[in-house]
Formats: structure tokens, sequence, C-alpha cells
């Protein structure tokens, strides 16, 4: 079994790819792509025993993975929530 910094490291990486594609303003977000790494990240959590802290960070994460849709077509709430996952993952 990996170590919880493996797992972290991963997730940091997952988050890394949803903020350069949420980035890419002048298109359309592809949800799916986003939603891909999203799970990812969510599921990398379930592979190690998370601290009252990182626990906070994956509920924060799963609270922005339900609003996900709620973003598509409002660039202002897109940065918001972008920037959201950017301090979860410099949290981390």
């Amino acid at each position: 079994m990996r170590d919880s910094k493996f797992y972290i490291n991963a997730i940091k990486v997952d988050l890394y790819r949803i903020e350069k594609e949420l980035q890419k303003t002048e298109s359309k977000i592809n949800l799916k792509y986003v939603n891909t790494f999203l799970d990812h990240a969510l599921a990398d959590f379930e592979k190690f025993t998370p601290n009252k802290r990182e626990k906070s960070l994956r509920d924060e994460l799963f609270t922005l993975s339900e609003s996900l849709g709620d973003i598509d077509g409002d660039l202002h709430k897109r940065l918001q929530w972008t920037e959201k996952v950017m301090t979860v993952r410099c949290r981390l």
C-alpha cells in the first residue's frame, strides 16, 4: 500500500488538470473531462486515511463537485469555482 503523501500528490495533479481546463475561458467547459478528474481526486481520498484537515478538504471538494453544473455559461462563477479548487489544492 502506498503512503498518504503519494495519494495527496495524485489529487493535486488531478486538481491542477481541472484548473488548466477551466482557465481556457474562450471555450465551453468540457464537463466530462472535469468530472473525470474530479471523480478521480475524490476516489483517491478513499485510498488512505485522511486526517481532520484532509477530510475537511475532501468535503469541500465534494461540495464543489455538486455545484459544477451551475458554473457553465457564467464566466464569473466559473472563475470563482476554479479559485476554490485552487485553494483546496494549495491547502493540501
